[in-house]
């Protein structure tokens, strides 16, 4: 309730609840107040009357994702509590402000004055000495900033009842009552707030017949209808528990389940409104009563059953349907703990709203950027591309494998962000940026002598191995290649990029698939012609880019009318004339010792056999480059297929013949496998 606008009804509410409060002696009650929004907000909680035994009557606190603040509130208090939003200290002035819910002290402590708006409050009036009953409700006369809720706990009367307001400002709230920071819409002010007329503010009830009324003063109404709206919404709106049995938690943007609960209408039940009041003298009454009773509880049975048949056939629905929607991206919040939730506007503030120099690259799902938040490491942002047709399916895929994956040579995701229209992976920051930067740039190459390429090769093969045989999960990855090899600032290779991933079961060895992705030159052959793919096709892939790494060259496949010899060919060559190291990269100059290097060439030919059954294990190239005893086979000769390109980013020419496949570097995801 608004205090300084509505003192003209103030008297009519105190005098309802002193009416119904009786006397029975009161005990103190633990007020929880807890915050679940995946940003920072500042509570308060003002003391009008009466005392609390850990904080004082103007407290002003800030609370983080997850946090919590515990009070123990005494008979007779009498308070409100709020959030406010987008607060910050001015660093030359060392004033405190917020741009909702604001108190205009310039502290954190509001020192006992009210809110500015936009704000949504909680009001909680404990029972005097010798009542029996609190008193609550959820107030948006002052407009609304926050999803909240007040759940009481012990209460089993009718009026005992969770209540609050969850509105969606973006859908909801007209243009004119905005409120906005950095495009983003961060509350919604009321309609009596702004306009400040009678039919606005609703203060008799002929006022709130008018049109006006009606068209700006009741959006809150419809979407938070248990929530104390206006001038005259006393009854509906107040709620009361006996203060002997209940404790109070007021979180800040509940879980859905509470947050739908919030926004329905309070069915009205027929117990009786208080202890004093006599039950209904005639039969009939009570018979009426009965069947009324019997009445809703068969509504409600089946409700709940065509609710869960409902719920039963569009679970169903999504397990034959193997498309992803943009809905669905918010399913990741039930994968994934909130605490890897990232709002929205840290992240514009982190890469100043997504800046071109802050562009780190950008590839087939979406831009790249280099972010630093005021307080803490660097952030490498992925921004989905919104033009993208297959971006949500890669986003989820990405999200819910990073946040269940740990192991030093994979990327650690440190969140994620759903908001508005964007899809964003906030990843840590690797300053050497990706494996392909080093190896064909002909300016970087000779910085990354023979011991970085063995531990890059040892650590990429480490990685695999988790995916495959040590995660919780087993992960076919799909993808690898150089530029998905990220370097840490001591050049430790870590694994990226999981959108193309495929989960296998414990003992499923091999899947098929009639959709191609993937990078051509690093695809095993009988996954891109057949569809056909198993942990061996990651073993490709790797062998692919050891013999890259050995030789700091691409992997090019050439036309038949080409005379240049592609890698896997001149490797191959070369180990048959027993000329290996004329592979070797010359800008090593022969500063490498060659047993090592040979070894790291003969697993790399292993890896890209024709056959993939032929092909070794990680657990066996892990335990080969750690120095263990292990026999190598002689290896047989690699897939040779061309095609008629040599330019690593030309696309796919629309009239190439079926035996012609492209080699380049781009991830192919429209390409069909053969009948």
């Amino acid at each position: 309730m608004h205090m300084a606008k509505y003192a003209s009804i103030l008297p009519l509410i105190s005098l309802v609840f002193i009416m119904l409060i009786q006397l029975y002696p009161g005990e103190a009650i633990t007020l929880t107040i807890e915050n679940n929004c995946d940003f920072t907000v500042w509570p308060v909680i003002l003391t009008t009357n009466g005392t609390t035994s850990n904080i004082n009557s103007t407290n002003g606190f800030s609370l983080i994702n997850g946090d919590s603040r515990v009070i123990n509130v005494q008979p007779s208090w009498a308070g409100r509590v709020w959030g406010r939003t987008d607060c910050s200290t001015n660093n030359v002035t060392g004033n405190f402000s917020c741009l909702t819910g604001d108190c205009g002290t310039g502290r954190i402590d509001c020192q006992g004055l009210s809110h500015t708006s936009p704000v949504n409050v909680i009001d909680l009036i404990t029972a005097q000495p010798g009542g029996n009953q609190d008193f609550y409700n959820a107030s948006v006369v002052s407009g609304y900033n926050l999803p909240v809720a007040i759940v009481p706990h012990g209460g089993n009367t009718s009026r005992c009842a969770l209540t609050g307001c969850v509105f969606y400002n973006d859908i909801g709230c007209p243009e004119e009552l905005r409120v906005t920071n950095n495009d983003s819409i961060i509350g919604c002010r009321s309609s009596c707030d702004v306009y400040r007329t009678d039919e606005t503010c609703c203060t008799n009830e002929n006022d709130c017949r008018r049109d006006n009324f009606s068209v700006r003063s009741l959006i809150f109404r419809r979407g938070c209808q248990r929530a104390y709206n206006y001038a005259l919404d006393v009854v509906n709106s107040t709620f009361s528990c006996p203060t002997t049995r209940t404790s109070y938690t007021i979180t800040f943007c509940p879980i859905p389940s509470i947050a739908r609960e919030v926004c329905e209408p309070f069915l009205p039940t027929f117990e009786l409104p208080n202890d004093s009041a006599e039950p209904p003298s005639t039969s009939d009454s009570k018979r009426n009563r009965i069947i009324l009773l019997v009445g809703l509880l068969a509504t409600a049975v089946i409700s709940i059953l065509l609710v869960l048949g409902v719920w039963t056939c569009i679970r169903r629905r999504r397990k034959v349907i193997k498309t992803y929607n943009d809905s669905e991206v918010f399913d990741i919040k039930n994968d994934v703990m909130d605490s890897l939730q990232f709002d929205l506007n840290t992240i514009r503030l982190a890469t100043n709203n997504f800046a071109v120099e802050n562009k780190l690259g950008e590839g087939g799902f979406g831009v790249v950027y280099k972010g630093k938040p005021e307080k803490g490491q660097e952030i490498a942002v992925k921004r989905l591309s919104k033009n993208s047709g297959q971006g949500a399916s890669e986003f989820k895929t990405e999200v819910v494998l990073a946040a269940k994956l740990r192991h030093k040579n994979l990327v650690k995701l440190l969140g994620f962000c759903v908001a508005l229209d964007e899809k964003i992976l906030v990843y840590e920051f690797l300053p050497n940026s990706s494996l392909d930067r080093f190896l064909f740039d002909r300016r970087n190459q000779a910085s990354i002598d023979w011991p970085t390429r063995f531990k890059i090769i040892a650590g990429i093969a480490r990685g695999l191995l988790y995916l495959h045989e040590d995660s919780p999960l087993k992960v076919i990855h799909r993808d690898l290649k150089s530029s998905n090899i990220l370097l840490d600032e001591d050049m430790n290779p870590k694994i990226s990029d999981f959108g193309l991933a495929k989960l296998f079961g414990i003992d499923q060895t091999r899947g098929d698939t009639k959709r191609i992705v993937g990078t051509y030159g690093y695809m095993a052959p009988e996954y891109a012609i057949t569809g056909h793919y198993s942990v061996k096709s990651d073993v490709y892939s790797f062998g692919v880019l050891v013999l890259e790494i050995v030789s700091g060259q691409r992997n090019r496949f050439f036309g038949r009318l080409q005379l240049e010899e592609a890698l896997l060919h001149r490797a191959w060559r070369l180990w048959n004339e027993k000329k290996t190291l004329d592979l070797v990269d010359t800008t090593l100059q022969n500063n490498y010792p060659s047993d090592e290097i040979t070894k790291c060439i003969h697993i790399g030919l292993l890896c890209v056999q024709e056959d993939a059954v032929a092909r070794p294990r990680m657990s066996s190239i892990v335990a080969a480059l750690n120095g263990q005893v292990v026999c190598l086979p002689t290896p047989k000769p690699p897939n040779f297929f061309g095609t008629n390109t040599n330019s690593e980013d030309d696309e796919i020419q629309k009239h190439n013949s079926t035996d012609d496949v492209y080699t380049g570097t781009q991830s192919i995801s429209c390409l069909y496998p053969r009948d």
